[in-house]
């Protein structure tokens, strides 16, 4: 189980550079990535069964390139995902707990 968590972690941070708009490019790349994960005591039937039905999907490549949370300030960020509600509840919260300690 630990040879599949750092294979898939290792193949996040890959995948996320990857810039691969075609299925054979990113063949190529699965192929070098199985070479640098072999290297690494990836054993090959743990990467085969990993990455038998990985495929490249673009519109995962772009979402990754342009998430807003990075094109907001934190006045716009903060303001889409909180409310007036949610910091009353945090209040009530707090005060709750401290009653307690």
């Amino acid at each position: 189980m630990k040879q599949i968590n750092i294979i898939f972690l290792f193949f996040l941070l890959t995948f996320s550079n990857l810039m691969a708009d075609e299925n054979n490019e990113f063949s190529e790349w699965k192929k070098k990535f199985k070479t640098i994960a072999l290297a690494n005591n990836i054993s090959e039937k743990t990467f085969d069964k990993t990455m038998t039905n990985v495929k490249f999907l673009p519109k995962v490549i772009e979402y990754d390139r342009y998430q807003p949370e990075f094109y907001e300030d934190t006045k716009t960020y903060v303001s889409k995902r909180s409310s007036k509600n949610k910091v009353k509840k945090g209040k009530d919260f707090y005060k709750k707990k401290q009653k307690f300690n």
